[in-house]
């Protein structure tokens, strides 16, 4: 029973441990456990024994107690300090306002860390993922955002994503992009004639390369990790969000097409 509570990281206590040794002690042998009835009756909360032999087999979900439990090491949000709760929320808004803002998209920096594609990234990952896309956060803040969004397997960039990214029309009304109001009756609204002239659109980003001195290149260059002069639409946005040309999400979507 070493292994579950210090190789895997069950954190039992002592008397727990022993209540599953009681529990599983072989009859014939009171100093052995019978490990496989235990691991039986493990694997029946989550799943069916032998299922690849039964393709067709309808398989019950596990009960909503069993979905619902709370990850090991994180706290309980409601009664965490009232000073750290609200810092956490600022944290979160001052994020929120800047991925808005500047139409920064997190998700693929927080996914390049997440090898196992399991929702979660460490701690360092995470202030990485935020310093690399221009959001500056002070120390306090990193922490309040790590009490709220750490446990015992890292943090739930996830959780953390649905908080700080908008919720916008086209998510919530696939299909119907430009709308006024979303509901149950939207209003959709017309896209400006000059927001998809191709001419203006370069002649405004032209002007700000001269005046300002932009290398266009060198910011998109850094999405084309294969050499390949092509990048994914997702990194585009970002290249040009991070370029500052103040481009309308129209204006894009015509220079993607284009």
């Amino acid at each position: 029973m070493l292994g579950i509570s210090g190789i895997q990281r069950l954190y039992l206590s002592l008397p727990e441990i022993e209540a599953i040794m009681i529990q599983y002690r072989d009859p014939c042998d009171p100093a052995r456990v019978c490990w496989r009835t235990f691991e039986d009756d493990i694997d029946q909360v989550f799943t069916t024994k032998e299922l690849e032999k039964y393709p067709c087999l309808c398989v019950d979900v596990p009960p909503r107690e069993i979905v619902e439990l709370p990850r090991m090491g994180g706290k309980d949000w409601q009664k965490v300090n009232p000073a750290s709760r609200e810092l956490c929320e600022e944290a979160v808004d001052k994020v929120k306002q800047r991925v808005t803002k500047r139409r920064i998209i997190l998700k693929p920096s927080f996914r390049d860390y997440d090898k196992h594609n399991n929702g979660y990234v460490s701690r360092s990952q995470m202030r990485q993922c935020l310093l690399s896309n221009g959001i500056l956060l002070s120390d306090e803040e990193l922490y309040a955002l790590e009490e709220r969004f750490n446990n015992e397997v890292g943090f739930n960039y996830f959780w953390f994503l649905k908080e700080v990214e908008p919720k916008s029309c086209e998510d919530r009304c696939p299909g119907a992009i430009h709308h006024e109001v979303c509901g149950k009756e939207y209003i959709k609204k017309p896209i400006p004639r000059a927001e998809q002239d191709i001419v203006l659109i370069l002649a405004k980003i032209k002007g700000k390369v001269v005046r300002e001195g932009i290398r266009v290149m060198e910011f998109l260059r850094d999405f084309d990790h294969c050499n390949q002069q092509v990048i994914s639409r997702e990194d585009f946005k970002r290249g040009l969000s991070v370029c500052r040309f103040d481009l309308t999400e129209n204006e894009i979507e015509t220079l993607m097409e284009v």
